[in-house]
């Protein structure tokens, strides 16, 4: 194997992590899954890099992250609506970007959205934790150490053989074009970052029945709003209180996009390093989908939910697989 080359962090923003697809079969330890929070832009991320689609990238939260590679490498930033500067030059999003060893990397504050994903062609290096590399703060496991990045870390990544240049001269190189998200489908999932408005599709799960049918129609009918009270663990919702009779004493599973309703009312939707177990009862479980969507989502955008059957969220999660599939890249 070639010597690593390794991205240096000069600057972490706010809240950036190393994710892989997730970590799984592990609940019954106490693990979570963890992962990306936007599936849909960290694939994409992988594919204009031509990784593997399980590659480690960066999950940035908000934008702020700055880094030296010391290495050649190709990179490629997917998801919020950052500026990538690199050596202080803007460069565009969801394409490929060749660089050179002691080129630095700036993400700009995200200006609508909250998640970015910073792949790197081969994916980054490093050691998996249960199977995985995705950090889980919460758990200390995944990442480097588990926990976010910081200044001075070092993240490890196969120097790129992708582009020739003038002064590669090796007969191994490989040359691949640069490539781009169509431009269409650029600006479709941009635009899903801009709306103030959205409607989260959710199973009815096996408590539904505890919630009368008053408070099961107020569910429905009412407009919800994204709190200030969110993270990577679930996001709080504002809104009509939801309320029943039953109130659990003992704590039960809980899964990816599972809505709690606490004491106060106030629905919680389950992110992805959400507790294994807890107490509340439960209505319902938002398919994973469209946690992308309320993941990319700030205080104050207006939230609804609709009720679908189990065969309805299968066949939308085959459509956005396909969907994904078929995203044009080109050169």
């Amino acid at each position: 194997m070639s010597q690593l080359g390794t991205l240096e962090v000069t600057s972490s923003g706010p809240y950036s992590i190393l994710v892989d697809s997730g970590r799984r079969g592990f609940h019954h330890l106490g693990l979570t899954r963890g992962g990306p929070i936007d599936l849909s832009a960290f694939t994409l991320a992988n594919r204009l890099c031509q990784n593997d689609i399980d590659a480690t990238v960066i999950e940035v939260t908000l934008g702020g992250l700055q880094a030296k590679v010391h290495a050649p490498c190709v990179i490629a930033l997917t998801g919020a609506c950052n500026n990538i500067l690199i050596n202080g030059q803007a460069k565009p999003l969801w394409c490929t970007h060749q660089l050179e060893a002691g080129d630095n990397i700036e993400l700009t504050m995200a200006s609508s959205g909250l998640r970015s994903y910073l792949a790197i062609a081969g994916g980054f290096q490093l050691a998996k934790m249960f199977n995985s590399t995705s950090t889980v703060c919460r758990e200390h496991v995944g990442g480097l150490s588990g926990d976010k990045l910081k200044v001075g870390d070092h993240i490890s990544f196969l120097p790129s053989h992708f582009y020739a240049t003038s002064s590669t001269k090796s007969a191994t190189t490989i040359k691949r074009r640069p490539q781009q998200l169509a431009l269409n489908a650029q600006q479709r999932i941009e635009q899903r970052y801009q709306q103030t408005k959205i409607n989260l599709r959710l199973i009815p799960g096996y408590q539904y029945q505890d919630f009368d049918r008053v408070q099961r129609a107020l569910f429905f009918n009412s407009e919800f709003e994204v709190s200030k009270d969110f993270d990577r663990m679930g996001y709080r919702l504002l809104g009509q209180r939801i309320t029943t009779d039953k109130v659990l004493t003992e704590s039960q599973a809980l899964c990816l996009g599972a809505v709690q309703i606490p004491s106060n009312g106030e629905p919680i939707v389950m992110l992805h390093d959400h507790q294994t177990i807890g107490g509340y009862p439960k209505i319902g479980t938002v398919i994973e989908p469209d946690l992308a969507l309320l993941g990319q989502s700030r205080a104050g955008v207006k939230v609804q939910f609709t009720a679908i059957d189990v065969a309805q969220a299968h066949g939308i999660r085959l459509l956005q697989r396909d969907k994904l599939c078929r995203l044009q890249l080109s050169p």
